[in-house]
Order: structure tokens, then C-alpha cells, then sequence
């Protein structure tokens, strides 16, 4: 990772759920290092993501979905049989898993409070077993009266976990769950109706991350605050904002054309740092950073 010496400035531009973990036995995975050791992490094919199955939620940056480390272990041409396994431990509302080796597999869940959650926590889960073997319960939002709406858990080339739910981001040892940091991301609405649904980064390890909102004065929760709110739509612009991963420190933040929805892609192309957002306007130019 090089060191975050530049201004990053953002031009911003347009462009169900289960209590437990269902573990399917279709896909082989490969066996990286039992421990995890930012060396160990350096140089993978994928960065700023550790190097493993699955530490990105969609794989890269860019959200292909190319999983280059997965291999199929049935048959392509005839009949297969696949073995299911469903954890006995509860994971209320799960969102997504991330693996940093064979052993090491990581559950995030319990925000989707239309759905029964409390509130976003990160397990770690035995493969074999899948059994919980350490649960961290970072926010109970039914106690602090927020918006509980699902962000996302990466894993990055430093080999620890970071979780970025409602309107923070935070750090985490993949060993113990323990919350090595944490940062609250700038919002323009009520931090308690204030979501940031996912995030991306660059090979360098910079972070960006984007807001959503609930309409002011809703009491919905989870995915129902976009459809059951008495007007959705009067929310403000959302906010990007970029992240140091080593000292949680935020960058720089800029205010995007109006409000944007989906969840936020990150490139590279021709020596430039991209983002993409997808929104209503007609696309006028592409979000960008610049080294200054």
C-alpha cells in the first residue's frame, strides 16, 4: 500500500433473507496460509481485497462477480449431487460471508430490521462445523433508535476485517472480533436515518464509500424505509467520502449530483482512480481522484 501523501478529490457524477448459515459443498477452495499475516497478503491479484475466495462481496472493485480462485467440483455434463449443511447456531439476517482461508470464514448480518435484525454483527464461523466461535454484537439499533440497514464486511490485504453499518466504519481483528478502530462517516441527513450501503476501494487501499438516507421522521426499517416511508425521494444528495483503512482517517467527501441508490463501484483505468455511481440524471462524466 502506498503511502496516502495526496489530496484525494471527488468529482461525483452520475452514471430474503434466513437465520442461518447454509453451507453448500459445490465449490472447492483452495487452501491459503491458517493464519493471516498482511505479508502473507502482498502482491495478491485482487487488490485492495485479501486474496482468498471471497473477501469482496461481489469479488473486485469493479463488481464482476469473477470469482478467479473458485473451482467447480461436480460435473459440467451430467448429473451432480450437492451437499447441504445448515449451521445449528442462528445468524439473524445475514448479509454476506467473507473467507480469509479454508478456516476462516466470517458471517455479517443482523441488519435488516424489517426482517427481524437488532442490529450489525460479525461472526466468525467454524467451516467444518459451523459453529459460531466468536460473535461481536456492534450496534443494537432497536436500543439506540437508528435506521438498521445492511452495509457490507470486506476483508483487506492487511488480512483484518472492516465493516462499514449505518453511518460508521470500523476495523476489526479477524482473531477475536475485538474493534480495533472506528470512524463515523459525514452524512447530510440525521446520522439516525443515515445508512452507507457497501463500499469499494483502489489497489493503493484507499476506501470510498457512499450514504443513503431515510425520509426524515420514518420509523421504517431495513429495505421497507425505500418503499414504506411516506416519500422516499425527500432525502438529501448522498455523500462519497474517501478513507485511510490504516488510521481511519477520511480524505476527502464531496456531494453527489442527488441522491444515489446502488451500491458503489471503484476502478482503474489508464493511471486513474475511478468511481461510478448510478442515478437518474443523465451521465455528464465519470467521478474521478487526483493525485495532487
Amino acid at each position: 500500500m502506498s503511502k496516502h501523501t495526496r489530496h484525494a478529490r471527488i468529482a461525483a457524477a452520475v452514471t430474503g433473507t434466513a437465520t442461518a448459515v447454509v453451507y453448500y459443498g459445490a465449490l472447492s477452495i483452495p487452501m491459503l496460509s491458517m493464519t493471516t499475516t498482511p505479508a502473507g497478503a502482498q502482491g495478491g491479484s485482487n487488490p485492495p481485497w485479501f486474496p482468498s475466495l471471497m473477501a469482496f462481496e461481489h469479488y473486485d472493485s469493479e463488481r464482476t462477480k469473477s470469482f478467479e480462485q473458485a473451482r467447480f467440483g461436480g460435473s459440467l455434463s451430467g448429473a451432480n449431487t450437492v451437499e447441504a449443511r445448515i449451521s445449528p447456531d442462528q445468524y439473524p439476517t445475514p448479509y454476506n460471508l467473507v473467507h480469509l482461508s479454508r478456516r476462516e470464514l466470517f458471517v455479517f448480518g443482523g441488519a435488516y430490521g424489517d426482517e427481524g435484525g437488532i442490529g450489525s454483527f460479525v461472526a466468525r464461523v467454524a467451516s467444518q462445523t459451523l459453529r459460531t466461535v466468536w460473535s461481536n454484537q456492534l450496534i443494537n439499533t432497536i436500543e439506540t433508535n437508528e435506521w438498521n440497514y445492511p452495509g457490507v464486511l470486506s476483508a483487506l490485504q492487511d488480512g483484518l476485517l472492516y465493516l462499514i453499518y449505518g453511518y460508521r466504519l470500523a476495523k476489526l481483528d479477524p482473531h477475536d472480533g475485538r474493534v480495533l478502530g472506528q470512524v463515523e462517516l459525514p452524512t447530510l441527513a440525521a446520522p439516525r436515518d443515515t445508512s452507507y450501503n457497501g463500499l469499494s476501494g483502489w489497489p493503493d487501499g484507499t476506501l470510498v464509500a457512499k450514504s443513503v438516507y431515510r425520509q426524515a421522521g420514518c420509523t421504517e426499517q431495513g429495505f421497507s424505509a425505500f418503499l414504506q416511508c411516506l416519500d422516499p425521494t425527500d432525502v438529501p444528495h448522498s455523500v462519497v467520502a474517501t478513507i485511510d483503512p490504516r488510521t481511519l482517517q477520511i480524505i476527502d467527501q464531496a456531494e453527489a449530483p442527488e441522491f444515489i441508490g446502488g451500491r458503489i463501484t471503484a476502478t482503474v483505468f489508464e493511471n486513474h482512480s475511478y468511481v461510478y455511481l448510478t442515478g437518474r440524471r443523465p451521465c455528464s462524466a465519470t467521478s474521478t481522484r487526483t493525485d495532487a
